[in-house]
């Protein structure tokens, strides 16, 4: 998990380096019943969950999302957290990611 968070930051840092326009995002949501591929991840209760995403003109995007889980009463786990990054654009019409 260290690793994963220290490569991050390096990747922003090498990204806002230069005349850059970079783009900063995040996004906030409730709701009723966290559902995954049709299974429950918050016992068919309540589920706040959020991200932050960052997206420079190069195509190059990272961002982290969380959510709250519960999966039965005697569960260690309360939140989901996923990482992801990505490039992304288009050439001659055609959108590539």
């Amino acid at each position: 998990m260290k690793t994963k968070l220290t490569l991050l930051a390096l990747i922003g840092l090498l990204l806002s380096s230069g005349a850059t326009y970079a783009q900063w995002s995040a996004n906030v949501g409730v709701t009723n019943n966290y559902l995954w591929r049709g299974l429950t991840q918050s016992i068919n209760e309540p589920a706040v969950q959020g991200g932050i995403d960052y997206a420079s003109d190069s195509g190059f995007y990272v961002g982290t999302w969380a959510s709250n889980v519960s999966y039965d009463s005697d569960d260690a786990y309360s939140y989901e957290h996923d990482m992801y990054f990505g490039w992304g654009g288009e050439s001659g019409g055609i959108s590539y990611d």
